[in-house]
């Protein structure tokens, strides 16, 4: 939502608000204006002024010769517009031919993923940094953190302490330049020391021509005052898609986009009549999409899961989730804090949620919350999070909904949620024209902003730098100097397999030459750290040192349809045997025992499992490929995993697999340090992975028409490659997903199975040769939207 959220007008707000309204422009400061609605809940805005003809084209370039021909803007200044709320499914009503002409002579995205929740101020601030919410630590419009609130409070009246991370105005001002901001969140916090130049604050009775009005000056400035960054923040559609949704006059989101597209308009024939039009980066953006609600959650009346079964059932003096101390919010993704309760904890509040009601939300705490939202870092995200299914809105109680029934819209949801999807939109002298981009996360924004503004690119974010280069033209772009990628070393083919305890041997009779996968697969800045070995056509990286625990292993096997003629109609939630059936007699009993001595001092489920794909392969006897896993996670999500698997290689015939560990005890979403890893285990054999990861590859256009070049070791035809990946706790499944649904809230980018393990994949320079560098950004960031068919 937008900076609203209370809506009655107290008398101390009004006394607030007058003292603070001056002669010409109003300025309010954010505080105040937030508390300032009317009943309905939306602000009375003044009328936007603007009479001029529904279409005004003459700034529209039919050529897109974007080029500036304004000697006094020798520096394109930057101007980011955010627009709260505008779905990209807005596009689709073919209103806002302002931004589908501003595309044409410029870049657009397909659509814009927003982070985790996709909310209003962590995504501005995501931003503005680059950073997950997890980070900059405005996990939610409210935060809650013992040390700095005490209590939940609104993010606006929070400490600056309580954000982290530098926000672009900040890094511009650091770096010299001049920076202006209208009422971006949160431009008002003195984050670093340094703080825009000019600041108006967040006004909700500004009209948009107003707004329109400022930039303008700000932009014709003479050069010794001319900004160079500009941040605007626009608080519609969300006003409107918050309270008319299509349960609720649904012709109103219409009507205020059409108002936006006559504005833009405006702007942009304003700074073309100023000859400055191709003079500027425009990049317009916007925060996250909107769902119609159609139902609430009240916490306090969560009956006890285990006494009273299911879950519709009332009783009076029943188990109440809701503990005296708790601090919670109210929000699609309602985050409980423990804070003051007493005898309460994490593990039993996830006991009593388990299986609850997944058809209205669903319940993580840090460890098990999925690897893609980026929100287990810090303790802020809270010790448990209800994530509110779409449509779903979750209160503590009766008395904490104050919204009234007209409330009929929110967002916050999971991001890959069509509905909360948001836009991208860039045009100036330094952005290709015509280009359509895949989708990419708003983590990426930063760092164009800093190469835009010629910044050195010095400011720590989540981007991954060079992502965003192939919108740029007509600029030298700025980059450090990086360690340079190193291949992982092999020790060479192997031919005699040992079994776990070494108590048997088995000779390998390879059916395909070695050379048949890809030559050089695993790259990485430590690379010292592991070695690989072949097994016939498959694989293995390991660490160098046999006696280092908590270093990420992993298995790469090329799977084809003879490997899977059976195991391919094995139902998806069918569960495979742990390692200890597929292992001979002695060894089983060795494992046992193995099992037997932990289980004395641990009430951990433990059994031993292994990663590779191919979990009846000979393979499935190597030791380094056997870990200590929740029994639990190997019967089902593991098992689940595995089934999809064979179901994919029997489907598409080819397939590569690429499966391993992963060790983040911290939660920080970075490989832990192996010293930091505690990893005590039976005669020191096996290691405890936090999670487990794989990544599929395949190619779209099939296996018969010589798609997949084994000896390239990539689909012949480059951007017929299809990637899925997937990061799974090492956790029982507390939410009773069906399978398919299960595995597809655990996607992943490959990007973050980087992050996670130390190695980086697809920098192969000799087999990604003439493969261009957009495309292999787009195969490790990619987001997945659907599984594949199956």
């Amino acid at each position: 939502m937008g900076f609203k959220f209370v809506k009655n007008l107290s008398g101390r707000a009004i006394a607030i608000l007058s003292a603070a309204i001056f002669a010409g422009l109003v300025l309010v400061t954010v505080a105040t204006i937030i508390l300032v609605t009317s009943l309905s809940g939306r602000p009375v805005k003044a009328d936007d002024g603007i009479k001029m003809p529904e279409e005004r084209t003459a700034w529209h370039n039919g050529d897109c010769n974007v080029k500036c021909n304004n000697s006094d803007y020798p520096t394109p200044p930057l101007l980011l517009i955010s627009l709260d709320g505008f779905a990209n499914q807005y596009m689709g009503r073919n209103i806002m031919t302002s931004l589908d002409r501003m595309a044409r002579c410029g870049t657009r995205a397909k659509h814009m993923f927003p982070s985790y929740p996709s909310k209003t101020f962590p995504n501005h601030m995501t931003m503005a940094t680059g950073l997950y919410p997890e980070t900059h630590g405005i996990v939610d419009n409210t935060i809650y953190d013992e040390e700095l609130t005490g209590k939940m409070i609104n993010a606006v009246f929070a400490d600056s302490r309580a954000f982290h991370g530098e926000p672009i105005w900040s890094a511009a001002v650091r770096s010299g330049l001049r920076s202006n901001a209208l009422g971006w969140f949160p431009s008002f916090k003195n984050i670093t020391g340094y703080n825009p130049t000019v600041l108006v604050s967040y006004d909700a009775h500004m009209s948009n021509k107003q707004r329109m009005d400022i930039i303008l000056d700000w932009l014709k400035q003479p050069a010794d005052k001319r900004p160079h960054l500009l941040n605007a923040y626009f608080d519609e559609p969300d006003m409107t898609g918050h309270y008319y949704t299509n349960r609720r006059k649904p012709l109103e989101v219409s009507r205020t986009l059409k108002k936006l597209n006559r504005q833009f308009e405006y702007l942009f024939s304003e700074l073309y009549q100023a000859n400055i039009l191709d003079c500027i980066n425009i990049v317009i953006v916007s925060d996250h999409g909107m769902q119609t609600l159609d139902s609430r959650v009240y916490m306090d009346e969560l009956i006890h899961n285990h006494h009273w079964g299911h879950a519709s059932f009332k009783a009076k003096d029943a188990w109440n989730f809701v503990k005296d101390g708790m601090e919670i919010s109210n929000s699609v993704v309602a985050r409980v804090h423990i804070a003051k309760a007493e005898n309460t904890t994490t593990e039993s509040l996830m006991a009593e949620m388990e299986c609850y009601d997944k058809d209205s939300f669903r319940a993580y705490d840090r460890k098990s919350m999925p690897k893609r939202y980026h929100y287990a870092a810090s303790p802020r995200v809270g010790d448990v999070v209800l994530e509110g299914r779409p449509g779903k809105l979750i209160f503590k109680d009766l008395e904490s909904d104050l919204e009234s029934e007209t409330f009929t819209g929110d967002h916050g949801y999971d991001y890959v949620e069509a509905v909360m999807h948001s836009i991208f939109f860039a045009r100036g002298p330094e952005i290709q024209n015509g280009l359509v981009v895949e989708p990419f996360q708003n983590v990426e924004l930063f760092n164009l902003f800093t190469d835009l503004l010629r910044l050195e690119p010095k400011f720590p974010n989540n981007g991954t730098l060079g992502s965003m280069d192939h919108i740029m033209k007509n600029l030298s772009l700025i980059r450090p100097f990086e360690e340079p990628l190193q291949p992982v070393q092999s020790s060479g083919a192997v031919t005699q397999l040992f079994a776990l305890f070494e108590n048997e041997t088995k000779t390998l009779n390879c059916d395909s030459p070695a050379s048949g996968t890809l030559g050089a697969p695993f790259y990485s800045k430590m690379s010292n750290t592991f070695t690989t070995e072949r097994y016939c056509d498959s694989i293995l990286l390991r660490s160098n040192d046999t006696s280092r625990k908590g270093v990420s292993t992993m298995i790469l096997e090329p799977l084809s349809y003879s490997d899977q003629t059976n195991e391919g109609r094995r139902p998806i939630n069918d569960f495979w045997p742990t390692f200890a059936s597929s292992c001979d007699q002695e060894c089983r009993t060795n494992w046992f025992n193995a099992v037997h001595y932990i289980n004395t001092d641990s009430t951990d489920n433990v059994s031993g499992s292994i990663v590779a794909s191919k979990s009846f392969d000979v393979l499935s006897r190597l030791s380094s490929l056997q870990f200590l896993i929740n029994t639990d996670f190997s019967r089902a999500q593991l098992s689940w995993l595995n089934n999809l698997t064979d179901k994919y290689a029997y489907k598409y015939e080819q397939v590569l697999s690429i499966s391993g560990t992963i060790f983040d005890y911290d939660l920080n979403g970075v490989a832990d340090d192996p010293l930091s890893v505690d990893m005590e285990t039976p005669w020191g054999l096996l290691d405890s992975p936090s999670h487990i990861f794989r990544i599929l590859i395949r190619c779209e256009d099939g296996p018969h028409n010589g798609a997949w070049g084994y000896e390239s070791g990539r689909c012949a035809t480059p951007s017929q490659t299809r990637i899925l990946a997937f990061i799974l706790p090492v956790q029982k499944e507390a939410n009773c997903l069906d399978p398919d649904v299960y595995l597809f809230a655990n996607t992943a980018r490959v990007r973050d199975i980087e992050l996670l393990t130390g190695v980086q994949f697809f920098a192969d320079n000799s087999t990604f040769a003439g493969v261009e560098k957009p495309l292999i950004y787009n195969w490790r960031l990619n987001i997945t939207t659907e599984l594949w068919d199956y």
